[in-house]
């Protein structure tokens, strides 16, 4: 979120909003970030978001996600504990909008580096 024009809480409530409305429960960051104070540090609000994660039964993502530092550590640690990862659609149906990410893998930093240098 950081670094995106409003912390991308527009697309985070919109797809909170639609898979409540398709009857998900949801832990939504953006709602939950827009009542702390302005100077919590990332570190103070990811740590809260990895304990949420703990009770939830699987993440969706939204595009680009592997962009973010604070998805793939929350994609890294759903995958360790053994929830599903889904990949959330906006424009599908609801039927749709929500896809598993199969054989996903977690990698390290290091990992995603040395790739890109290949």
């Amino acid at each position: 979120m950081r670094g995106i024009p409003n912390s991308n809480y527009p697309a985070f409530n919109e797809a909170s909003e639609r898979l409540r409305q398709a009857g998900h429960d949801t832990y939504n960051p953006a709602e939950k970030n827009e009542h702390q104070a302005s100077d919590a540090s990332y570190k103070e609000q990811i740590g809260k978001h990895v304990i949420e994660l703990m009770d939830c039964d699987a993440i969706a993502v939204l595009p680009a996600w592997s962009k973010s530092e604070g998805a793939k550590l929350e994609v890294s640690l759903a995958l360790a504990m053994g929830k599903d990862v889904y990949a959330f659609y906006v424009n599908r149906p609801k039927s749709q909008m929500l896809e598993k990410i199969d054989n996903l893998k977690a990698i390290t930093r290091f990992e995603a580096i040395n790739e890109r240098a290949k």
